[in-house]
């Protein structure tokens, strides 16, 4: 026994020596892998290629623990933010806030959802990337680093501007300018008021407007940055447009052509010159800039407008200046028609969902599936059970209704001809006696499924053989003729408009039978039988025959 227990010991003792081997290697490959990790994230906002390089060369499958994997996620994501590598696929993003979200590690937490809400906002799922912003603003008050904040409050005004919630996007942003302010990064502080600037243009604020634009006009100036320079005048001139302050607007597109830098928009540019050449009075000119506007890809539609009816106005054609101004003013309109439908109100509800499935997708999936199956199964039998019933409770009212137009057929009709109404009750009698009893025995055996179904089916075969028995019908259209003055001969030679369906339908009318039994022997409803019977009515009366009035008057409703 102590043999065992010792050999047992020994067992146990080189178990944990192998896991703590085990334990070790894997540690120090993390540690191997993080070093790299970190470098790269060190680097990443000063030399963002070497960054991506080094990230790259991470071993991931060598990454064993959580933390290990949480922060190569998080890592990643950052370099390819400033590498400018735009990405849909959260599935690291995704690692980084599932191991971050319940930390204390205020600021890895405030990185990884506004890298996920990076990853959100480029797959254009604005509700999910805003509530990743909103998770990244809730830990911003444990995390003193005035830069983070501000590009958290920025991306949520690009949010809010992406919504036409231009408020919203002038708070945020004027928020990401005091963080960025006191961070006292002069790059920031200049986008930032470039943001300010075209929302507060899109307010019509001119003046708040243009102190922004100007203040990032000048930065760009300073440092010499052409590519932040023309995007910054695009804004301005179209600003100096609408303020109707044509000078300022020709300076600013002149410096533009001075810096000999690209033109950013075209059609933009174009349509500013035109107005600018009609004010000098250029005719021609405006009207090439115009063109030359037209043909600019893309289009910017509503400026072409704007400055046709400059244009037209100008050169004093008013009406058409007046047509460009109603087509400009039915294009705003239906811009905010637009705006107006998109679903604003659903961000709140569009978050909630987020967070639901968020906090729950993992823990739940299983069950979910299993309540799925059994919803799937529950549905199904309840379906069939259904089903049955249903189709039970249809048989019932066919055989009541069968029954009832069957009582119907065995009383007396058209009592003023009871030679006629004799006559059609022996033509019939023999089938419908049959019906009779096959309806009996359906109701004595209506407990036994089988042997009813198989007595409904006989009893619609049955109607079926009355319905299609063209001897019957032959021998009714005689009866008719006989006892009735020859109706149907006088229907079919003065009125050959008429179908064969209509010449039915009237046939049975003039023997007498109810609504219900034709509507039986026509395989028609109530409603269409209605409007067959109003069809013959309005076709006897075209023809305009010399017995018209004896054969409307013999149609009578039953």
């Amino acid at each position: 026994m102590c043999r065992r227990f010792r050999g047992l010991r020994a067992l146990g003792v080189a178990i944990l020596l192998l896991c703590l081997v085990v334990g070790i290697k894997a540690c120090v490959r993390d540690d191997a892998q993080l070093r790299i990790v970190d470098e790269a994230r060190k680097i990443a906002r000063t030399d963002s290629e070497e960054a991506l390089r080094l990230i790259r060369s991470v071993d991931r499958g060598a990454l064993r623990s959580d933390e290990a994997l949480a922060r190569y996620a998080l890592a990643y994501s950052e370099v390819c933010y400033y590498v400018g590598i735009d990405s849909d696929n959260d599935s690291l993003t995704r690692i980084a806030i599932n191991y971050y979200d319940d930390r204390k590690e205020y600021e890895e937490r405030v990185r990884a959802f506004y890298y996920h809400g990076l990853v959100k906002h480029t797959a254009n799922q604005l509700p999910e990337a805003m509530l990743a912003y909103m998770e990244a603003e809730s830990s911003l008050s444990e995390v003193d680093n005035p830069y983070l904040e501000g590009i958290v409050h920025r991306a949520k005004g690009d949010i809010y501007g992406e919504g036409c919630l231009y408020n919203n996007a002038y708070e945020e942003y004027m928020q990401s300018l005091d963080c960025f302010e006191r961070a006292g990064l002069e790059e920031q502080i200049a986008y930032a008021r470039y943001d300010l600037g075209r929302f507060a243009l899109a307010q019509r604020k001119y003046e708040e407007a243009e102190e922004h634009l100007m203040a990032a006009y000048d930065y760009a100036i300073a440092v010499a940055d052409l590519s932040f320079l023309q995007i910054v005048i695009y804004d301005l001139s179209e600003l100096y447009v609408q303020q109707g302050e044509y000078e300022r607007c020709a300076e600013v597109l002149d410096m533009h052509k001075a810096s000999g830098y690209e033109i950013y928009d075209l059609s933009h540019h174009n349509s500013l010159m035109a107005v600018m050449e009609a004010v000098e009075g250029n005719e021609a000119k405006a009207y090439e800039y115009i063109a030359l506007a037209e043909e600019s890809e893309p289009r910017n539609e509503l400026l072409i407008s704007y400055a046709k009816y400059c244009v037209n106005r100008v050169f004093c054609d008013y009406k058409e200046a007046l047509v460009w101004l109603e087509w400009s003013n039915q294009r705003q309109d239906s811009t905010i028609l637009s705006v107006l439908e998109q679903p604003v109100l659903n961000y709140q509800i569009g978050m909630l969902q987020s967070t639901i499935e968020s906090k729950e997708r993992e823990a739940a999936l299983i069950h979910q599936r299993n309540i799925a199956i059994y919803a799937i199964i529950t549905c199904v039998v309840l379906a069939l059970i259904l089903f049955v019933y249903l189709r039970f409770q249809k048989k019932n009212r066919d055989i009541q209704y069968y029954m009832e137009t069957i009582n119907e057929l065995q009383l007396t009709r058209n009592d003023g001809d009871k030679q006629l109404a004799e006559a059609v009750d022996h033509l019939y009698n023999d089938r419908l006696v049959d019906l009779n009893r096959l309806c009996e025995t359906y109701y004595d055996h209506n407990d036994t499924a089988r042997h009813a179904t198989k007595v409904f089916e006989q009893v619609r075969q049955t109607i079926e053989s009355i319905k299609s028995d063209e001897g019957r019908i032959a021998e009714l259209e005689e009866l008719v003729d006989n006892c009735r003055g020859g109706l149907m001969s006088k229907l079919r030679s003065q009125c050959p408009k008429l179908n064969e369906r209509e010449l039915r339908v009237a046939l049975y009318s003039y023997a007498g039978f109810s609504s219900r039994a034709i509507c039986i022997f026509v395989e028609s409803n109530p409603v269409a039988l209605s409007k067959i019977k109003y069809r013959i009515k309005t076709k006897i009366k075209e023809c305009g025959g010399p017995d018209a009035e004896m054969l409307l008057s013999a149609m009578v409703d039953h």
